[in-house]
This record gives structure tokens, sequence and C-alpha cells, in this order.
């Protein structure tokens, strides 16, 4: 029997991608083989751990150093990619998935669903912080895990409030 074969998007700097290359190596221990797709400047990461690479245009170490990631990172709301680049990323993504089993993507990827979508390829969203509060672990932007009762309704309400929520 042939093993599975993984494809995991991730993009961003290195701490968005590092802790996907932990979850390759384990999905390749378990005999699963593995693809990360992610920016060419992590090809030597990626390659020295033992992992299959793909490459997704564009650099995010250059994008968050320039005027418009440092905006980003002040929490100014700005646009840090071209569609140019997006565009170009989608493809490398669907390049890199022909042919997988299973397609797992990252927060900063989540257009990746809508590629596994069109290839008719089971996806999974994987985050590695949590993306919704719940009375353990609060939304991304607070940094304090608790099993206190108090403190873990304060986590809850933490969560950003949604159009929705009153109905």
């Amino acid at each position: 029997m042939q093993p599975l074969q993984v494809t995991i998007l991730t993009i961003g700097s290195r701490g968005d991608v590092q802790p996907y290359c932990a979850l390759a190596l384990g999905l390749k221990r378990a005999g699963y083989k593995v693809r990360i797709a992610t920016n060419r400047n992590y090809e030597t990461l990626v390659t020295s751990l033992g992992l299959d690479f793909a490459p997704i245009a564009g650099n995010y170490q250059e994008l968050l150093n320039s005027e418009a990631g440092q905006k980003l990172l002040t929490g100014q709301s700005n646009k840090l990619i071209s569609d140019e680049l997006l565009l170009k990323q989608m493809q490398d993504a669907v390049e890199a998935c022909q042919s997988v089993d299973i397609f797992i993507f990252t927060m900063l990827a989540l257009w990746g669903y809508h590629i596994a979508e069109k290839l008719g390829v089971p996806s999974f969203l994987a985050a590695a912080v949590p993306v919704s509060a719940t009375r353990s672990f609060p939304f991304l932007q607070f940094a304090k895990v608790t099993t206190t009762p108090i403190l873990g309704m304060l986590n809850y309400a933490s969560r950003p409030r949604l159009k929705y929520d009153n109905y």
C-alpha cells in the first residue's frame, strides 16, 4: 500500500512556517509522504529537515520589513500583498497540490480551502494559535491561558464581537 500524500500550505514568517514543519515531521514518522508548500526563502529550512518542498511566491520577511509591513505590524489596517502576488501564490498552491490525498492549510492561507475544494481533495485548517475564544484559551490577541472560572469568562469575552452575535 502506498503512503498517503499530504501537502501542507503554510506562508508567512518563520514563526508561521516552523510549527508546520514539526507537524510534517510527525506525519512523515507516521508513514505519510509529506510536502511543505511555502515561500521559497524557507526552502533550505524545509529540505534540511528531509521534507519535500514546493515553492509559493512571495517572501514575507521582505514584505514585513517593507513600509506596508511595518504599518501592519503596528496595527494599522494595510494591504500587505498585491493582487498579482496573491494570484501567483494561489497558482503555486494549485500546482503543489496536484495528486495529493490530503491538503492542510494555515490561517494565512485560508484560500487553500478553495483550492482543495476545486481539486476535490479533503482539507484541514490547522491553526497554531487559538482562533476563537474558549474558557481555557483566550482570543489570539491575548496571551493568558487559565483554568480559573472568572478568568475563563474573561477569555471567552475577549473574542471579537461579530454582527450576527445578537441573532
